[in-house]
């Protein structure tokens, strides 16, 4: 790391099935343009270990409906376990995991020396406080744009720490038609009940944030992956280029 610059942070938000893991896709090749290879971060895959180790702490064998057996730990709901965290099948009593995994996230991007890059998936969507399947009555579960921005809040960056944000938000119509594209598609009617519109990160915001956050919005409603990712790889390429060239003395960029 050249000069001792700190090589900025990028972060995806917005609603499942908006586009955030085609735009870390598009956010790693940025920085692999410069040589650099970010560590990725999810919070799916955050939630789904939090998942696992709750489970390991005791489960029991329910009937969540007729003739659905899954295994019930004291915060969450085991549909179909798998070794990759990726594709267990869950969802959460209440909010206690998902929190928690966003103040490991707000802290390892305040805390990582983060010599290589860091790229970021964080899910955006309306707060819950009631949960429809075996609630625990506990803790809500908040993942707005108000919590998301209330947790940097209660932490400081480093001073010559940036942190690119870019905001894809879809509606729900959208979002149902790509999950339906997926190896492993919900049920449409589940998809829409657990994911619904709001909570979303919006241009307003931006006001919001510290100088250190760079914050970008873009509208995925339409229904073209090739347009999608090329605009993505346009304002990701931009973005990311310009904070990496104004934090490194002589940036070597990697162009083809």
């Amino acid at each position: 790391m050249e000069g001792g610059a700190l090589i900025p942070i990028f972060i995806a938000t917005g609603h499942s099935g908006s586009g955030k893991s085609t735009l870390l896709s598009v956010a790693r090749e940025a920085y692999q343009n410069y040589g650099l290879f970010p560590e990725t971060i999810t919070d799916r895959n955050l939630l789904s270990q939090a998942v696992a180790e709750d489970m390991m702490r005791g489960f029991s064998e329910v009937e969540v409906s007729p003739g659905k057996q899954a295994r019930v730990s004291e915060h969450a709901i085991l549909y179909r376990d798998h070794d990759e965290p990726g594709l267990r099948v869950f969802t959460v009593r209440d909010g206690v995991l998902l929190n928690d995994v966003h103040r490991r996230m707000r802290d390892i991007i305040c805390d990582n020396p983060n010599e290589q890059g860091l790229v970021i998936e964080w899910t955006t969507g309306p707060n819950v406080e009631v949960f429809p399947v075996l609630p625990t009555g506990g803790e809500g579960l908040y993942q707005d744009a108000e919590s998301f921005l209330r947790l940097f809040s209660e932490r400081s960056l480093d001073e010559d720490r940036r942190v690119l944000v870019i905001a894809v938000n879809a509606d729900l119509e959208f979002r149902v038609a790509r999950n339906l594209r997926r190896p492993d598609p919900m049920e449409p009617s589940d998809f829409a009940r657990i994911f619904r519109d709001g909570g979303e990160l919006r241009a307003a915001h931006l006001q919001q944030f510290s100088e250190r956050f760079v914050f970008k919005e873009y509208s995925n409603n339409y229904d073209n992956e090739r347009r999608f990712f090329r605009e993505m790889n346009h304002l990701c390429g931009r973005e990311l280029s310009s904070l990496i060239e104004g934090n490194r003395p002589n940036p070597e960029r990697r162009d083809g």
